[in-house]
């Protein structure tokens, strides 16, 4: 079963980021399995935070990436990690206090689809554009 599937367009070339992107929307698809798999509230809670652990780290790690690489819209693309943090902190704490209700999980599930397409096939994209139309090819392999 597979809620987010990782597709061909969402690659930004970035072998580290790609990386991470594929382990996020793992880390996406085991959460929603688990609460459709009707796991208890404690595995699918479980779930969550690691969610929500593993997108900070990912976001730490990609504006490392952009600083690293003197990214001049690093202020703008770390201003909408922030914004996407707390939404995901929002959800997060409305679904464990919800008790994951159906309906508060079809708002999370929006906002995810939201966040995937928008950010990665917006914002990530045009960092993965600079590092290459700046020929910085030693950026595009793991270190």
């Amino acid at each position: 079963m597979v809620i987010f599937s990782w597709e061909p367009k969402l690659e930004l070339g970035i072998e580290l980021l790609d990386r991470q992107h594929r382990e996020l929307i793992k880390a996406i698809n085991a959460f929603f399995i688990s609460y459709k798999c009707r796991d208890d509230i404690q595995k699918v809670s479980e779930c969550l935070d690691f969610l929500n652990h593993y997108t900070l780290y990912h976001f730490q790690a990609e504006e490392a990436f952009q600083v690293r690489y003197d990214y001049p819209l690093y202020r703008d693309h770390q201003a909408k990690h922030n914004y996407l943090g707390t939404q995901l902190k929002f959800h997060s704490t409305a679904l464990e206090a919800s008790r994951f209700a159906p309906e508060k999980m079809d708002d999370f599930h929006k906002y995810l689809q939201t966040w995937i397409l928008e950010h990665l096939l917006e914002d990530d994209l045009k960092f993965a554009e600079f590092v290459k139309e700046a020929g910085m090819q030693h950026a595009l392999k793991d270190e």
